[in-house]
């Protein structure tokens, strides 16, 4: 009887881990997702301006990477749970491509509209 009751305890923390995970991993493919589509909209907004064209493009590029890691991070915890390799491996590109898309930003705050939130904080789940 008490082994089934410290089993069952295991067993709701690996659970409430893996769906903490999994809405992270949700919440950062939204994040990214909005963040490709401001880029794409601020890169139409300018007339001819490569430099500012390219600069747009490739952090759209790079958001647009960073959503894609994260779904399958998010598909791995739910197929193969959080403790799997799968997962792990998941996680830890997602978690790269989220830097890497964070990283490549210049500075893009130069119109007056609404930006998306900056509140994701990256973190590492594997």
């Amino acid at each position: 009887m008490e082994l089934n009751k410290i089993s069952n305890s295991l067993l709701n923390a690996v659970n409430q881990v893996t769906n903490e995970d999994i809405a992270y991993h949700k919440k950062a493919i939204d994040h990214h997702k909005t963040y490709a589509h401001s880029h794409d909209t601020e890169r139409l907004n300018h007339d001819s301006d490569d430099e500012h064209d390219n600069d747009h493009s490739n952090a759209e590029d790079a958001h647009n990477n960073a959503a894609n890691h994260h779904q399958k991070a998010h598909d791995a915890a739910k197929k193969h749970g959080t403790n799997s390799s799968q997962y792990k491996s998941a996680a830890k590109q997602a978690h790269s491509s989220s830097t890497e898309a964070h990283d490549s930003h210049a500075d893009f705050e130069t119109i007056k509209r609404d930006h998306p939130s900056k509140n994701l904080k990256i973190k590492k789940t594997h």
